[in-house]
């Protein structure tokens, strides 16, 4: 049975009752069926989970439901569920980047579509722009790489193989050296 305030008319109404297929409901409608607030059994997004809806006929401003204990909703645009924040589409589960938006997840994921920060510490970025100091134990790059100056405190070699050029200093005078191919400093076989 259902009491309204405006018995028959779907819009500018307040109704209380139990829909036969979802469940006990309280809505209050403004101009047209979309404009509303919904409490019970939502009646579109997740139809049939219980929760709370305050909707117009362009967007869902706000919605939590929950169904056998997953919770999701929607705050100003941004969606929730058990485990995530999210306004994206694509990929949310951090193990890409998305196509566009921004997800966070509690397991210490966040994604966006040119940045994702894994929750092992991976940094992947496809445009980064680093300012200040990077310290780092290791690393490789597969482009060029410019710099201005620097210091090595250990060996540098440049090529591979027969080809390769070393330059490496020590304390020790007869050690301080720059070999080049396979030779080494001091002997016949070597370049410098």
């Amino acid at each position: 049975m259902w009491v309204t305030s405006t018995e028959g008319v779907t819009s500018k109404a307040i109704l209380l009752g139990s829909d036969d297929t979802l469940g006990p409901q309280f809505i209050m409608r403004g101009s047209s069926s979309t404009q509303l607030i919904e409490i019970g059994a939502l009646t579109t997004e997740l139809a049939g989970t219980y929760g709370v809806k305050v909707a117009d006929a362009n967007s869902t401003f706000f919605r939590i439901s929950g169904a056998a204990g997953l919770y999701t909703g929607l705050i100003a645009g941004w969606n929730f569920d058990a485990t995530k924040l999210y306004n994206a589409t694509g990929t949310l589960d951090g193990t890409a980047y998305t196509t566009t938006g921004i997800v966070i997840s509690s397991a210490g994921y966040i994604a966006a579509p040119k940045f994702r920060l894994e929750a092992d510490g991976k940094i992947y970025a496809t445009e980064a722009s680093i300012s200040g100091a990077v310290t780092a134990t290791s690393g490789s790059f597969t482009g060029a790489v410019n710099a201005s100056s620097g210091n090595f405190t250990g060996a540098v070699t440049v090529g591979t193989n027969a080809s390769k050029i070393t330059l490496a200093a020590t304390s020790a005078a007869a050690t301080t050296a720059i070999y080049a191919g396979t030779g080494v400093y001091g002997n016949a076989n070597t370049g410098f």
